[in-house]
């Protein structure tokens, strides 16, 4: 049976700032005894730990290269080319690239 190789997943900031909110909420919960409170912990814990491990399947096998980029002088539009492999035979429907352009005006 072949192997899967999960991509390396490193806890970001929001990561950080989900757990914070899950803990605020926790408080809350148990200090003001809210019914409500808890099921609505229990609904967004359940959620962001199933979310975690079919992010990892579906990134599974995916590989991104970057290519090189062409020289350009200051003012000049660039390009930066992005391969996206799919390495498995699973086709990837919903895996899409989000390219949001910013621009410097001084």
């Amino acid at each position: 049976m072949k192997q899967r190789k999960f991509p390396s997943v490193y806890p970001t900031a929001s990561f950080g700032g989900l757990l914070f909110v899950l803990g605020a909420m926790w408080y809350a919960a148990s200090s003001q005894n809210s019914a409500a409170a808890y099921v609505l912990l229990f609904a967004l814990t359940g959620v962001s730990l199933v979310s975690i491990p079919h992010t990892l399947i579906n990134l599974a096998g995916v590989t991104i290269a970057l290519e090189a980029v062409k020289p350009a002088f200051a003012g000049q539009e660039v390009s930066l080319p992005v391969e996206i492999m799919n390495g498995s035979r699973a086709t990837r429907q919903t895996l899409s690239k989000i390219i949001v352009a910013r621009s410097s005006v001084e």
